[in-house]
């Protein structure tokens, strides 16, 4: 399908152009399209359009040919899984150490409802496409601007305020975004919300 003489290479652009940012990470820009079970395990699922999912570069990268072991190994599947109803992506603050600027770290918090499979599925999801890695690449120049916004913030406003910015980023009402679970970690943050931005520059 990806040859571009191949007789289903309309259906591989279509099914890559139905969005722009990649479903699986909800930040990289949509490239190619992920085998949601490997090809070379499911031969004959390789053109089904329900296990093609629009993927960028690092999700399609990140995640090879990786083969779940059971149910708890499966990562999210986009057309089907839809956990958007309760915020499960968490993060929390990194302080300062030493030299190093603060940062954060992304983590599964889910919902006491939740049993252990789709917990599994959630932290799988995380470490299968990196994401705590990369989503803390991504958040440095974000925690830079809003060190700058809080400079005419008054303290007691900071978490109401931080709080807001991570309703914005709930992406089509979904709370698990990147920018949703950075904003609600610094909010909830004692040291952050105090002053602790402060220390930043």
């Amino acid at each position: 399908m990806r040859k571009e003489t191949s007789p289903g290479r309309q259906i591989y652009e279509a099914i890559r152009g139905a969005t722009n940012k990649c479903p699986l990470c909800g930040e990289g820009v949509v490239t190619t399209l992920d085998h949601h079970l490997p090809s070379s395990a499911y031969p004959l699922l390789s053109v089904v359009p329900i296990n093609l999912v629009p993927a960028c570069h690092d999700c399609n990268n990140n995640k090879g040919e990786t083969r779940p072991a059971d149910a708890k190994e499966q990562t999210l599947h986009p057309y089907f899984d839809d956990f958007s109803l309760h915020p499960w992506l968490g993060a929390r603050v990194r302080k300062t150490q030493g030299h190093e600027p603060m940062s954060m770290e992304f983590f599964v918090d889910p919902h006491p409802d939740w049993d252990d499979t789709l917990t599994g599925r959630l932290r799988t999801h995380l470490r299968v496409f990196n994401l705590d890695y990369r989503y803390r690449q991504l958040v440095a120049t974000h925690i830079a601007a809003t060190n700058h916004d809080l400079k005419t913030t008054p303290i007691r406003d900071v978490s109401t305020w931080l709080s807001r910015k991570a309703r914005g980023w709930a992406y089509e009402g979904n709370p698990n975004t990147m920018g949703g679970a950075l904003y609600r970690g610094l909010a909830a943050d004692e040291w952050y919300v105090n002053g602790g931005w402060h220390t930043q520059g």
